[in-house]
């Protein structure tokens, strides 16, 4: 299977691609690091992202894998990624859980488990209040104090 991830410009002009090791589910983007982080079935990779010339447009992106964190349940959907710059912390949802990376070293640093009877839909850090806060399939929502 070729799975690959591909970039367009605004007007939806191909630049780039990358091959991916699973099928990608969510992504979010760190714009001052460079960076875009993939979540895949048990599986988050993190990108750096060039600007470099090509030969048939003025500029081309080149994509290489830094890191993989893949101390995650092999069978685990990720689904939502969220970036908290203060704490250089990484939020990554599946199933009923969501885990915290450290991303300076890339690894899992916490994780909060069976936060709803069926999947989390989505969640946010409230920074004022230091709150993560979640809303899941089964109609209820958790707030958590980091």
């Amino acid at each position: 299977m070729n799975i690959e991830l591909k970039i367009f410009d605004e007007h939806f002009n191909y630049l780039s691609k990358f091959k991916t090791k699973k099928p990608i589910l969510c992504m979010t983007k760190y714009e001052e690091k460079k960076m875009v982080i993939t979540g895949s079935l048990g599986l988050i990779q993190v990108w750096y992202l060039e600007q470099g010339y090509g030969e048939e447009q003025n500029y081309s992106y080149q994509i290489r894998e830094l890191v993989s964190v893949s101390d995650i349940n092999e069978d685990a959907w990720i689904t939502q990624l969220y970036i908290e710059p203060k704490s250089n912390t990484l939020y990554a949802s599946y199933d009923s859980d969501i885990c915290k990376i450290d991303m300076k070293t890339w690894k899992k640093k916490e994780t909060y488990k069976n936060l709803h009877d069926l999947h989390i839909s989505c969640f946010v850090v409230y920074r004022p209040l230091e709150y993560l806060i979640t809303g899941g399939k089964d109609g209820k929502s958790n707030e958590i104090i980091k």
